[in-house]
């Protein structure tokens, strides 16, 4: 527990977040989009994961977190993505990568008075 405090406030002090530290990359999720061009449709999403033994709904929440963790954006038309790539993920603004580390701490189980110690730290 010390160690992820650790790692999650040395991101903070150096404004980034490194995704290989994170949970996001499970192997299925990477697989599905490594698989995918670099536009491409849901259609096409739900295909690849079928291949690699996803199911829709898999693929969909995937797609979601994807979404959410800037290595997707949506397109113009209904149900077009495009990647975004590795480093559109690792560049967050301060409150984001403030509010990520929050979010973090707190579902590790560390009291919230700590939490705001550590952060009044830096």
């Amino acid at each position: 527990m010390q160690y992820t405090i650790q790692c999650l406030m040395q991101a903070l002090r150096q404004h980034r977040l490194d995704p290989t530290f994170n949970d996001m990359f499970n192997p299925f999720k990477m697989q599905l989009y490594n698989s995918l061009p670099d536009r491409f449709t849901r259609k096409q999403a739900v295909s690849a994961g079928v291949i690699i033994g996803l199911s829709i709904r898999t693929v969909d929440s995937y797609l979601k977190q994807l979404l959410t963790q800037h290595l997707l954006e949506k397109g113009g038309a209904y149900g077009e993505y495009h990647k975004l790539g590795y480093e559109a993920a690792c560049l967050l603004t301060r409150d984001e990568l403030l509010a990520e580390i929050i979010r973090r701490l707190l579902s590790h189980g560390l009291p919230e008075e700590e939490v705001l110690a550590l952060l009044r730290g830096l």
